[in-house]
């Protein structure tokens, strides 16, 4: 049967001939079918329930919109069978279907040939719906931009929707589209975003529209049928085919390198041996099949010859949004909402952390380039673990963060961190221009869906009954969410259709959500098995705790295993407290189970979840958890047997250097147990004593007796072996008669030394007495030389570098050579306890000790072991690599800038109230002022040349911000307008003008400014504005006329210290000082001195300007203008014309801006210049003492932890190699060292022969130290002397050639 038809009517609800009342008002049943009582009753109208849906948008879901949606789900579920049954579909065909003896093996093979076809058929959905997103939702949307998210309109979704803006059924798009944006609104912080982003809010707003698709599902069928209007405008908008099925055209890619268009197969899987399995088990088809919606996807553009893969399409995205915020800026995906799912609005003068990602892309210019390099489509080898390369290496090693956010520190905040990973997580699997992959969102719904049809719920007599239930539940489980922000809160089944209903009204669920958790709550369908089981068991707790009902009703063993763990605790209680609602709940638990068909009834609580705040990464803890839901499973059958029911089913029934600091160079001392092997020499082979050492005497534990002419070279630096070949003779059973003779008593006194045998030392094998104390408290002070370095930089970060009177870097590089010196001599110590233990083990060889000695003294041997690499010859490279902590120490610390701010006390000079006669001198019968004082000249000379104002403050430093209370202005203006006429009366041919037309007679004072002092009113200036604001020749003139009156004023000022000037707070005006009381300014002589009066010469002699307009007949306008005011505030229009003599238009277009915030700052200035230059500082009150924020830049100490961590990490790598070398310290019976005295000891060599055998090494000195010794040629009385160390009586110096015997 086709599913998708064409219908120039919508279908009605046709009825099936099982009648029933078309809402049952019956108390909820449970969520399992029932069987009828009578057999004979009329079976009931499944179709009742659709009838007659009331679709209207409602703040919750309501049980029409479920039932709705339940309809939906039942057609997307047909849908899926019909494509993926459809033989031959994509070339997919079951006949692939190998032999298979196990009908279970080829049911899973056929199942993943027909989960193939509906997976290729769900991508090119998806890639239909992209082109339906584009062309069909608000095409003409303007995308969201950076300016645009610092307006807080853009964030008005509470606004209600336009009639306009709703979904009409003639506009609906196919199923599969459908289908798809059905899934994206299941993902609702994705979808929000994706709508900002992309301008198409209103189609957010408009939701899902229920009562359209409604009407084109039919009640019985669940068919989708369109209408006509609908399919035409598809084919139209889009080009593509209506039925997803009969479109033939192959995926269509644009290029990334030149964007020509690249069909590509849908999919590969189109022949018998892909689905054949080849190496390590896997199909053939997962590397071979190259098709759009195949895994190995791959193909090449016929124009520039670029491969196109998967990573090369994420590449690309990547790289069109980036150009996109630099060009539109367009922020990126990830970058608008926060962590609780909100836009991030902006706050004056606070970053937005969410769009961190898109400061830092747009202002690291070498990011930037770096990005370019690996989205290259032309390099192969770049995937987007290469773009990640580059922005961690731009946060991490480069200035990234400081370059972002303006700020001096290179720390990321968390919420910058998860800022770059949501950013980032937009790209890794998903190649399209969404939020996330859909085809993956479709896919993981049709788990949902293959439940919602298996539960039946559609077909249920009882089904609003059943919504209204499960729509309670919903509420209740968002309270748990909002009382429990820390927690996963895992939904039943039932609650999930509820919820998935409601998140397809985004506006709704928005606000509804935002409300009660003060978060945009999202849906994670990607929680793995084992958080969701602790979780599930959390809520079903907190439902059945808050509710007093069950939370889960399933039919497996799984789920009731689950209810046992928390509800034993309530069965317990309920045995001493038997309260009606736990007896509800055991009433409850006791029917799980009754249902025949338990193992194939719908797992109600099988879904994924959600995550209300934060959520741990995957847990490794499966098998306590398998643990323990066994002995809840032997619980629960225990208990149905006692119940007289039959035990549940089980489930398997139930189926990744420079050395210096800032400007200062550093000391870097280098420590490492050898820089190179020195050369001892080469031993020859020689006979000694009947005794010889061969190639075997590093091979094997035993040594014969025998001739050998095949030593090999030996280097080194009294290794052990060597030594026993040079002053130890081992003794055999056969030893001949000469060499009794050389070691007879006449020649070896010291042979004949006895040692008393209470003299001897016991061996003591303890774990406390033979503590390494030396190695372990070395290893401690490496500890402590961790700590210090901490501490050093931890104390010092940002602390001025004058606090410090030994630099942080001396500091460290003591510490540094401390450390590792300490880190060497614990070697030392561990390479004599490794040694000794080693030598006690049985089955040691000559060689093992050998190595131990030579990998723990030399690098070279350590790093060339090879088969024989030891935990020694591992510490010894680690303890080497150790002195790089030195330089790396060192980059932690350096030198930078920082501004400090601190409360102080200024004292500055300033006059309160100008002195008597101050600016001028009156004169003429006009009492006018004629002359400037000399003092006040000068500062009106500094004020026209703009100069710095010099002042002594004493108490600043750097840079005060104050107030300081001096000579100003109180200030009261009035505005008021008055009309003026331009326009003029055209004469009458051989008629001449009316010259007593207003444009004509008077035109209009166009602008005036004027500047007023007079002796009527000695502490008043005045200030009068007029100005032709409007181009057109008639209007109305704007006036302002202020008073500016004598007061006492604070000014905001900032004050230089290291400069000694001050000026007025930047921004600020005469309307923001604070009066504190005006003055009185009198008038002692009206020929004279006048305080105030000069102050009004210079400034009117300075601002006064006029600028007249009228109409002048023959020359048209005449503009005639007196100072330079007028002209600064002109405005002309562009279509004006400069007249034929200066300063005359043609016409009345001439406009003025508003002077008066100018003339009156202008005002202030000089006042405030004025009260600077009359201050007396012997009066107490000109020389003011003032509280002043204090600003100053310091170079301080900056610690960067990135280097701290580097150098702790391979101090620690050291450390940590040290340990297993001292293991076993407690089986040797003394105190050891690597002396070759006492390595020879344990050789027993001749001369140490009547020693203590197990003497500490002080001991045995005071026993044989004093004995002289010398290395050399040792006559035998035989053929060949030996050379060995002796008495030097008895040793001659070798000559050049001579060998030697054993």
């Amino acid at each position: 049967m086709p599913l998708l038809k064409r219908s120039s009517n919508v279908p009605t609800s046709a009825k099936n001939p099982l009648p029933t009342p078309p809402k049952d008002e019956s108390p909820p049943p449970a969520y399992t079918s029932q069987a009828s009582d009578s057999a004979s009753a009329e079976p009931p109208d499944i179709t009742a329930a659709f009838s007659n849906l009331n679709l209207n948008s409602t703040k919750q879901p309501t049980p029409d919109q479920c039932l709705a949606h339940l309809k939906v789900l039942e057609t997307f579920h047909q849908l899926r069978e019909d494509v993926a049954t459809r033989d031959g579909l994509f070339g997919i065909r079951d006949s692939f279907l190998p032999a298979f003896k196990d009908e279970g093996q080829r049911a899973q093979r056929l199942m993943q040939i027909r989960e193939k076809r509906w997976a290729v058929y769900v991508t090119k959905a998806a890639q239909r719906f992209e082109k339906w997103w584009a062309l069909s939702v608000q095409p003409n949307a303007n995308p969201l931009t950076l300016d645009q998210m610092e307006d807080p309109l853009t964030y008005n979704f509470t606004r209600r929707q336009n009639e306009d803006d709703r979904w009409h059924a003639d506009r609906l798009p196919p199923i599969d589209v459908l289908m798809v944006w059905h899934a994206y609104h299941l993902n609702p912080r994705d979808y929000l975003e994706d709508c900002l982003r992309f301008g198409k809010m209103d189609t957010w707003k408009a939701g899902f529209p229920w009562a359209e698709i409604n009407s084109c599902v039919d009640n019985d069928t669940f068919e989708y049928t369109a209408t006509e209007p609908a399919v035409d405008f598809w084919k139209k908008v889009t080009g593509l085919a209506w039925d997803s099925l009969t479109d033939d055209q192959d995926a269509n890619v644009p290029c990334p390198m030149c964007q020509r268009p690249v069909e590509i197969p849908w999919t590969g899987w189109t022949n018998e041996r892909q689905w054949q399995v080849g190496l390590h088990d896997i199909l053939r088809g997962e590397s071979a099949a190259t098709g759009f919606a195949d895994k190995a996807m791959r193909a090449q553009c016929n124009g520039c010859r670029t491969s196109l893969t998967g990573e090369t399409l994420k590449l690309a995205k990547f790289r069109r949004d980036v150009e996109a915020l630099k060009d539109f800026t367009i922020p990126m995906p990830g970058s608008v909402l926060n962590m609780d799912g909100l836009p991030d609005k902006a706050v004056h003068g606070i970053r937005h952390l969410a769009s961190f990602p898109d400061r830092l892309l747009l202002k690291d210019i070498d990011l930037q380039r770096r990005i370019k390099d690996a989205t290259n489509p032309a390099f192969s080898a770049n995937d987007m673990k290469s773009v990640r390369t580059a922005i961690e290496r731009s946060l991490v090693l480069g200035d990234g963060v400081r370059i972002a956010n303006g700020s001096r520190t290179k720390r990321l905040t968390k919420e910058e961190r998860i800022a770059i990973r949501r950013m980032m997580s937009h790209y890794w699997g998903n190649s399209s221009p969404f939020a996330l992959d859909l085809v993956g969102a479709v896919i993981r719904q049709g788990s949902f869906i293959e439940k919602m049809h298996a539960i039946d719920w559609i077909h249920s007599p009882a089904a609003v009954s059943t919504m209204k239930r499960l729509i309670t539940k919903y509420t209740r489980y968002m309270t748990i969410i909002a009382q429990h922000p820390n927690k996963v809160a895992v939904p039943t089944l039932d609650v999930d259709l509820a919820w998935h209903t409601h998140q397809l009204s985004p506006q709704s669920y928005y606000t509804y959500t935002v409300d009660k958790t003060d978060k945009f709550i999202d849906h994670d369908d990607k929680i793995d098995e084992t958080a969701l089981s602790d979780s599930f068991e959390w809520t079903s707790k907190t439902y059945q705790k808050m509710y007093k009902e069950l939370y889960s009703e399933c039919t497996c063993w799984y789920c009731e295993a689950i209810r046992e763990s928390h509800s034993s605790s309530l069965n317990s209680l309920s045995r001493a407290f038997k309260s009606s609602s736990t007896t509800g709940i055991d009433d409850q638990l006791a029917n799980l189970h009754s249902a025949s068909e338990h193992t194939t009834g719908p797992h109600i609580s099988a879904h994924n979840a959600i995550k209300a705040d934060t959520l741990n990464g995957r847990t490794q803890r499966e098998q306590a958890l398998q643990r323990k839901l066994e002995r809840d499973y032997q619980r629960v059958c225990h208990r149905a047997k006692k119940q007289g029911r039959n035990p549940p089913p089980s489930r398997d029934e139930y189926m990744h250097n420079y050395a210096y600091m800032g400007m200062y160079p550093i000391y870097m001392p280098y420590y490492a147990p050898y820089m190179g092997d020195p050369p001892i020499g080469i031993l020859q082979s020689h006979q000694i004593a009947g005794c010889f050492y061969t190639h075997d005497v590093g091979t094997r534990p035993s040594v014969g007796t025998g001739n050998s002419n095949d030593i090999p070279e030996w280097h080194g630096w009294l290794s052990p072996a060597v030594l026993a070949g040079a002053i130890v003779v081992i003794h055999l059973n056969h030893i001949n008669s000469s060499t009794m003779n050389v070691y007879s008593k006449d020649n070896l006194s010291y042979a004949y030394n006895p040692v008393i045998a209470n003299d001897r030392t016991p061996w003591r094998a303890s774990l406390w007495r033979r503590l390494p104390w030396l190695g372990f408290g070395a290893l401690l002070g490496v500890l402590a030389g961790i700590a210090a370095a901490i501490a050093i930089l931890v104390l010092s970060d940002e602390q001025p570098v004058k606090s410090w009177s030994l630099q942080p870097t001396v500091c460290l590089a003591i510490v540094t050579a401390i450390t590792n010196i300490l880190l060497h001599f614990a070697l030392t110590e561990g390479v004599n306890v490794a040694w000794w233990k080693r030598a006690t083990d049985e089955n040691t060889e000559v060689a093992d000790l050998h190595r131990y000695w030579s990998y723990g003294n030399s690098l070279l041997a350590a790093m060339t072991s090879g088969r024989h690499i030891n935990m020694v010859a591992v510490a010894c490279i680690f303890v080497a690599i150790g002195p790089v902590n030195g330089p790396l120490l060192q980059r932690a610390s350096r030198v930078s800038l920082a501004r400090f701010q601190q409360t102080t006390n200024v004292r500055i000079n300033i006059a309160q109230e100008l002195p008597n006669g101050y600016t001028g001198f009156l004169s003429g019968r006009g009492l006018d002022v004629g002359l400037l004082a000399p003092a006040f000249t000068q500062t009106v000379q500094s004020e026209n040349n703009q100069a710095v104002i010099n002042v002594t403050a004493a108490g600043c430093t750097g840079q005060c911000n104050t107030t300081i209370p001096g000579a100003g202005f109180a200030i009261n203006c009035t505005v008021s307008t008055m009309p003026y006429a331009l326009t003029y009366e055209t004469p009458a041919p051989g008629e001449d003008f009316n010259t007593s037309q207003e444009a004509i007679a008077n035109g209009t004072l166009s602008f005036g400014s004027y500047m007023e002092w007079t002796w009527q009113a000695p502490g008043i200036i005045n200030l009068g504005v007029q100005y032709k604001n409007d181009p057109a020749c008639d209007g109305e003139l704007q006036i302002r006329n202020c008073t500016m009156t004598a007061a006492v004023v604070d000014y905001p000022v900032i004050i230089n210290g290291n400069k000694s000037t001050i000026e007025l707070l930047p921004g600020s005006s005469m309307f923001d000082d604070k009066v504190i009381n005006q003055t009185d300014v009198a008038l002692t002589s009206t020929s004279g001195p006048t305080t105030l009066g000069g102050l009004g010469k210079a400034l009117s002699n300075t601002y006064n300007s006029e600028a007249h307009l009228r109409f002048a007949a023959a020359v048209s306008y005449e503009l005639i203008t007196t100072g330079a005011t007028a002209n600064r505030y002109a405005v002309i229009a562009e279509n004006s014309t400069l007249g034929s003599g200066t300063a005359s238009y043609k016409n009345c277009d001439l406009s003025f801006t508003d002077p008066s915030n100018d003339l009156v700052q202008a005002v202030r200035s000089l006042m405030f210049r004025t009260a600077i230059a009359a201050a007396n500082p012997s009066l107490s009150a000109d020389s003011q003492y003032v509280t002043a924020q204090e600003t100053t830049t310091l170079p301080i100490y900056e610690s960067h932890y990135l280097y701290l961590g580097l150098a702790i990490l391979v101090t620690s790598l050291g450390w940590l190699a040290m340990l297993p070398i001292f293991a076993g310290w407690w089986h040797v019976g003394r105190t050891v060292t690597m002396s070759p005295v006492e390595t020879g000891n344990a050789f027993r060599a001749p001369m140490l022969a009547s020693s203590d055998g197990n003497a500490e090494i002080d001991n045995l000195l005071k026993e044989v130290g004093t004995r002289p010794i010398r290395y050399g040629a040792v006559a035998t009385g035989g053929e060949y002397s030996r050379l060995e160390l002796h008495e030097p009586r008895y040793v001659q110096k070798p000559w050049g050639g001579q060998t030697f015997g054993g």
